[in-house]
This record gives C-alpha cells, structure tokens and sequence, in this order.
C-alpha cells in the first residue's frame, strides 16, 4: 500500500489539510486582479497552496492563464526574464513579431498584449522570490515589477517567498520600490489540533494506528512545519504493520535528524565561530547578547560582530526573532544542533 504521507512534493487534493479560509482569500485576490506576496517559512507549504487555488481557478475559469516561474538558482537579472520568457511562452505561444529575448524595457509590455490579444488573464507565479533580491541590479527589477504593476491590466502576480527581513523589506517598507505591491500575505501555521486529527484519520484509512498523544509528539517535534510534519509520519508509517509504538517514534525523529543531517552540516559549515556561538547563546535561551556576561561566556565578539552577525542569522533564516526572544527557524536542524554542537 501506498503511504498516505508524502513530502518533498506539492500536496494534492488529497493530502491538502485546512487551508479553507487561505485558499479562498488567495482565490478571491487573484480572480479580482489583486497581485499577491505570500510569505512564510519554508516548508509550511506556500506552492502547494497556491497550485490548489490555482487548479481551481483554471477551472473554473476558461479565459484565465496561469504560469509558474522558480526564482531558485537565477544568480542574474538577465536570467531572471529568459526564464519568465520561456515559461509564459509555455503558455502564451510567439506571434511573429515577438522578439527571441525580450529586455527588462519590453518584457512586461509584450507579455501583457499578447495576454491582452487572447483576452485571457494571465496569473504569473513567481516562487522563492527573496533569491532574486540578492541579484546584482535587483533595483532595476524592482522598477520594472513597479512599472508593471500599474500599467498591466491582464496580467496578475502572484509572488511567494521565505518569512524573512529580506521579503518584509522588499514588500513592506516605505519608499522601497515595490512597497504595496500587492496584498501581503503572512501564511499562518496550520494549528495542531487539525495536525492531529489528519495524521490519526490518515493512519487509520490506511488500516494502521496512532493514538493522539503519539500525534501530539510528532507535531511538537516539528513545530508542525509541514514538510516535516509530512516526513515523519512517512518514516512511522513505513516502521509500522498494525500499531504505532512509542520506541518507533523514537527511531523514526532519530531518521528524520540523520536523514536532512547532510543539508545541517552545510548550514553550519558555512558560519563563523562568533555564528556558531550565537546560536549555541540561542540554544541555551539566551537573548541579550551584549550583556558582558553572555558576551564572555559564549565568545560573540566585540558590539559591531554581534550586530552583525545577529542581523545575518535572522536574514539567512537560521534564528528568528518573537518579541524581544530568539528562536531556531528550523526546529529539525535544532534538534540536530542540540545533539551535535552543544
């Protein structure tokens, strides 16, 4: 039998878990015109609910076009619109008078009369977008995007990226060029208790079982980050014939650490020794970095290092701030980090 539990892929229909409201309000933005940012962390499943809408949208609407471009990897401001060219042509074949690369001052315009021609809307879906914000000229990006905004009138965006200083900058502060862009969207964490009854109602269609508290622990392991979420329930179901054990949990988070073990050393690979004390100080709960104290203890370096590299780790998604405390972004590289640098 097939596991009911997948991850690494986008979650169907099937395997889609109480994303009503979001899908709705995602729907209603786009059908209306309205451009959307979606923001969260990784791994809370950002495309796979804007796939969903989207099917639905394509069905239900015959005069609309959608199209998905993956910012990951593009390093240039050039490959950014070869890439967008090539996948709306996917969708929108050349007219003779198309040209074979359009630039940064015609892209948007041909895109939007060829739309335009066709009389269809056509939704662009641009994913891991706070990538593009380290290309050199993502300035002139912006202008572009903010010229397009206002002049484009059949074609909608929708844009998806990471929960981070980069996206909020980018989208949410004043004077930036695509500041109100469109709606900004933070995508709220799918709450435990739906978490437990998906993954104790999917063991049970599958003729297996796992009590609720098991449930509990497999969401409280994982922060009930999705994608994590998804593969730990894959290793217990896969160690199980009819009832979950407690000891095969228990082997089963070990897998899930050893298994994305490889990706946590070339995170860490990559930090300072004053990074990896600061979230070593994160580890132990601690948050005020520039008492002399913490500064002894952990080594963080001198005022500059520490603001520095605190304001690099929230950037590159390694610690996260709530209120004036720190936390792991990545509950699972947490847990690795606890057993392997601490």
């Amino acid at each position: 039998m097939v596991c009911p539990f997948q991850y690494g892929t986008t979650a169907n229909h099937h395997r889609f878990i109480d994303r009503t409201s979001d899908i709705a309000q995602l729907k209603d933005l786009l059908c209306n015109g309205k451009n959307v940012v979606l923001m969260s962390p990784r791994g809370w499943g950002k495309t796979s609910l804007i796939k969903s809408v989207a099917e639905e949208i394509a069905k239900e609407n015959n005069d609309t076009k959608i199209c998905f471009v993956d910012a990951f990897g593009i390093k240039t401001e050039e490959n950014f619109y070869i890439r967008l060219q090539e996948t709306v042509r996917k969708i929108l074949p050349d007219t003779d008078d198309t040209p074979p690369q359009c630039t940064r001052d015609d892209i948007f315009r041909i895109i939007e009369e060829k739309a335009a021609a066709k009389n269809l809307r056509l939704i662009i879906c641009i994913k891991e977008f706070q990538q593009l914000t380290y290309i050199q000229n993502f300035d002139k990006l912006e202008k572009v995007l903010h010229t397009a905004q206002k002049e484009q009138k059949n074609v909608v965006f929708c844009i998806s990226g990471n929960d981070n200083v980069l996206m909020i900058q980018t989208f949410d502060t004043y004077k930036k060029g695509l500041y109100k862009f469109g709606q900004l969207i933070k995508m709220p964490r799918i709450d435990k208790t739906e978490w437990i009854k998906y993954i104790t109602s999917h063991f049970k269609k599958s003729g297996k079982y796992i009590t609720e508290q098991q449930a509990e622990l497999i969401c409280n392991t994982t922060e009930c980050n999705s994608y994590y979420v998804q593969q730990l329930c894959f290793f217990v179901w896969t160690s199980t014939t009819m009832n979950v054990e407690d000891f095969t949990i228990e082997q089963s988070i070990q897998q899930l650490v050893d298994t994305n073990a490889p990706t946590f050393y070339n995170l860490t690979e990559t930090l300072t020794s004053a990074q990896v004390a600061m979230l070593k100080a994160v580890m132990h709960g601690e948050y005020q970095f520039n008492a002399a104290k913490i500064v002894e203890q952990y080594n963080l370096g001198n005022a500059q290092t520490i603001t520095r590299n605190k304001r690099a780790m929230v950037e590159r998604g390694y610690i996260e701030k709530s209120d004036d405390h720190y936390s792991f972004c990545d509950p699972v590289y947490a847990v690795w980090f606890r057993h392997n640098m601490m």
